[in-house]
């Protein structure tokens, strides 16, 4: 089982997140862009606990992946963070299931914060 699901084309971004989610003992995986987690999601027996997802993406935006999946019931439990440099993203995310939103660059206590807070099981 997947506790964080991160959806960023930054492989960097997304590498650096996984190595300090797995530090504190939760499990993740990584897609570039939408489709590739919709794909990912779809296939998947049980939702992620919680999903980091970037706005600026190739094939398929921030955006665009949260209505998609915002259709998906197996996913309606799921917590959506959404990871931006877009210094006015509420405007744009007004009326999705987002439930919080990270300015880039963040803080990375800011982030495992958000973390605890989507009601994650306690790391082990």
């Amino acid at each position: 089982m997947v506790d964080v699901y991160i959806v960023d084309d930054n492989a960097e971004i997304a590498q650096m997140l996984r190595i300090v989610l797995e530090m504190e003992g939760y499990t993740s995986a990584w897609a570039r862009h939408g489709d590739a987690a919709l794909t990912w999601l779809r296939a998947q027996h049980r939702a992620p606990t919680l999903l980091l997802v970037d706005l600026a993406m190739p094939e398929m935006d921030g955006i665009t992946f949260i209505r998609q999946i915002a259709r998906m019931p197996h996913l309606r439990g799921t917590e959506i963070v959404v990871m931006t440099a877009d210094m006015t993203p509420a405007r744009k995310l007004h009326g999705l299931p987002v439930s919080a939103i990270l300015q880039k660059p963040f803080d990375i206590d800011a982030l495992l914060g958000l973390v605890e807070r989507t009601r994650l099981p306690a790391a082990a």
